[in-house]
């Protein structure tokens, strides 16, 4: 199974970056990183199956078997120190891939980047997006603002991506988690500066769940701030990545 889609091996990389998706989306969100990244960071853009090139694949529906299978698969390429990027969805999933590999007694990450997410015990008040109509879901995808229209009106398109959301969302809306746990790694918060979905309350309760240092950054846009501000957010996040690495050293 092809987890890394769009990663090229860097021979002089001293660390790696592994970047999650948000609920619906693919690898290809981060493949510009891979080449606007510096030689010494390694890129790895990470593929849920469901979509893309893992098309014919089943998507996850619940979390722990999303990080069960992530964690088996990041293994092998743990000999380098890395990161865990994750957005929306992505940083819910990084944090508890972070949790899982310290269960399987694999490297810890240096570092955790969770953008576009309240922290993971902060509610959403929403728990029935996946068992919407489809209809329905076109809309609150449409007011969500991160699909472009042309898209959302595509039927045989959003055939296909229609199931892939939903699934991702049943991940979200049955995944629970109480706040008793921290990580030892240092986390860092994105936001967008008119995000609905992650408050500047509910993304600096991210720092109730490191062990290490928190820090938050909010950057202009709404939840899918990520896209024009993408190499911007890669610069801080290697920035910091790089800070954790020498102070780990």
């Amino acid at each position: 199974m092809n987890w890394f889609h769009y990663r090229r091996e860097q021979p002089d990389a001293v660390a790696r970056l592994f970047c999650l998706p948000f609920a619906g989306g693919t690898a290809l969100t981060y493949r510009h990183w891979v080449a606007l990244a510096p030689a010494e960071l390694e890129i790895c853009p990470i593929q849920l199956p469901g979509r893309d090139n893992r098309l014919a694949e089943q998507p996850f529906l619940r979390m722990a078997d999303l990080v069960e299978a992530l964690a088996d698969a990041l293994t092998p390429y743990l000999d380098l120190p890395y990161g865990l990027f994750g957005h929306s969805m992505g940083a819910r999933v990084a944090f508890e891939l972070a949790r899982a590999l310290r269960a399987k007694g694999a490297p810890a990450p240096l570092h955790l980047f969770a953008s576009g997410s309240r922290a993971p015990h902060i509610p959403s008040g929403r728990d029935d997006l996946h068992l919407m109509s489809d209809k329905a879901l076109i809309e609150e995808l449409r007011s969500m603002g991160g699909t472009p229209d042309d898209i959302l009106d595509h039927a045989a398109t959003m055939a296909t991506l229609l199931p892939v959301v939903r699934a991702d969302f049943e991940v979200l809306e049955t995944y629970r988690f109480d706040g008793s746990d921290r990580i030892d790694c240092d986390i860092t918060a994105f936001r967008g500066a008119s995000d609905p979905c992650a408050t500047r309350e509910g993304t600096e309760a991210w720092a109730s769940l490191t062990k290490g240092r928190f820090a938050l950054k909010t950057f202009p846009g709404n939840h899918f701030f990520l896209m024009p501000h993408g190499r911007a957010i890669l610069t801080e996040t290697g920035t910091r990545l790089f800070r954790s690495l020498t102070v780990n050293a």
